[in-house]
């Protein structure tokens, strides 16, 4: 069994992409290669991460936690966060 570092990510980073998740066509945003044991692509996990996840809010920062299952996809979607210059943290 492998642990994979949960991802902490400022939402107002996300808010940035809000047209992109809900307008734009964000299914050739990457790959089909990448995708997770769920058949999702780095972009719409982020996408459904936006969309589904409830936000912690810590001295008035809005946060999102979330935890990309297996090492292959987890680095996926921390390459796509970064390509997007999304701020996240990790965390074991």
């Amino acid at each position: 069994m492998s642990y994979e570092p949960a991802l902490i990510i400022l939402k107002k980073d996300l808010d940035k992409y809000k047209n992109l998740f809900h307008y734009g066509e964000i299914k050739n945003a990457d790959s089909k290669e990448d995708t997770s044991e769920e058949g999702l692509t780095a972009m719409q996990y982020i996408k459904r991460v936006y969309d589904q996840h409830k936000t912690l809010r810590i001295g008035g920062v809005e946060l999102v936690v979330c935890s990309p299952s297996h090492t292959s996809f987890n680095q996926k979607v921390r390459g796509k966060l970064t390509e997007l210059h999304i701020e996240f943290e990790t965390h074991w």
